[in-house]
């Protein structure tokens, strides 16, 4: 036990390494916000149009639109998420 606490303390002491994993990125990388945001809207635009299609077109199961309406709001948060942190990276 005793070594894995100067393990620790070893890694927490070394800032370089600290700073090189966890640090603060340029901004030249607020861009990949902008595009996971975009991938994300589209992804979420595409499920909502095909569980429309599918529910009006098909008598789909509960189930079934409640995964679509699901892995909609999952988009939907993902496309939020990454958009905020684009905004906060550019100002």
């Amino acid at each position: 036990m005793h070594k894995i606490k100067n393990v620790t303390k070893l890694y927490i002491m070394d800032t370089s390494t600290t700073q090189a994993l966890f640090g603060p990125l340029s901004r030249k990388y607020c861009d990949w916000f902008y595009w996971l945001a975009v991938i994300s809207f589209i992804f979420m635009f595409l499920t909502v149009v095909s569980g429309l299609y599918g529910m009006l077109m098909h008598k789909m199961k509960s189930e079934y639109i409640f995964a679509i309406m699901w892995t909609a709001a999952t988009y939907g948060v993902f496309y939020f998420q990454n958009r905020l942190l684009y905004t906060m990276c550019v100002k």
